[in-house]
């Protein structure tokens, strides 16, 4: 039994040592960033200034994170817009170039850091209120960094001023709300104190199912019982019921 056991540690430590040996060392010398997602939809933002209408511009902050080795100094990272070819934001119109000298002291990893926060300037234009505009945000190569994994290389921002679908309405608010419309938005937005945009329903806990569907329930109630009271009015004065611009009926439960 002695004998046995002493031929089991002697295997299970050969296994070992050479394990050991094949695993390779990381070698690679070049440095390599990504976005940082905390959900599947995190590719996509969006920012529209009707909630904001007193701004001119605002700042979006978006993450990214090194791969590689730590450097002790800092370096300087590149963003760069490429081109959907569906209603494209303009620099200088839209957005704030990235090599805008205000913007370089944000574009950096700090020594001894693996992540910084990287700001893009949206601007408002009068063009926002026709159309939405795509910037499509990527790393650009430079000297010290290159970027990294594909599915996390860029984020997709859709520039509006007017009510744009927060892209994490997903089919979960569809069940407690009904299908999303921009009226529907704004009917929401008028009688509540909420902005139901994608930080509100991030806060929420839509993305993970995390959300209290009793709160939500309530909200959804809430609004139809006063959706019904407007319409009624409406009906009084010979005016039909509240709807999308497609004429698609409003409402919140089916």
């Amino acid at each position: 039994m002695r004998n046995y056991l002493y031929m089991i540690c002697l295997i299970g430590g050969c296994v070992l040592a050479s394990c050991e040996k094949e695993l390779p060392l990381y070698g690679d010398s070049q440095s390599r960033l990504n976005f940082e997602y905390m959900t599947r939809n995190d590719s996509l933002a969006s920012y529209s200034f009707v909630y904001n209408k007193q701004l001119t511009s605002d700042t979006i902050w978006f993450t990214v994170k090194t791969i590689g080795f730590v450097a002790a100094e800092d370096r300087k990272i590149e963003l760069m817009q490429v081109p959907t070819g569906n209603n494209d934001a303009v620099a200088g119109k839209h957005y704030l170039r990235f090599d805008d000298a205000g913007l370089a002291r944000f574009y950096v990893i700090k020594g001894g850091a693996t992540k910084a926060r990287v700001p893009v300037v949206v601007l408002k234009d009068p063009s926002l209120t026709q159309a939405d505009y795509k910037l499509r945000i990527e790393i650009k190569d430079n000297h010290l960094f290159k970027s990294g994994y594909k599915e996390f290389s860029y984020k997709l921002l859709t520039i509006s001023d007017r009510l744009v679908k927060p892209t994490n309405w997903t089919s979960f608010m569809d069940y407690m709300f009904g299908t999303y419309g921009t009226v529907k938005h704004q009917f929401m937005i008028d009688n509540s104190d909420k902005k139901w945009d994608e930080e509100y329903l991030h806060k929420l806990g839509i993305e993970d199912y995390s959300a209290d569907q009793g709160f939500l329930q309530y909200w959804a109630n809430k609004f139809q019982r006063l959706l019904n009271e407007f319409n009624a009015k409406q009906q009084e004065v010979g005016l039909p019921p509240l709807t999308e611009a497609n004429g698609a009926l409003v409402q919140f439960q089916k």
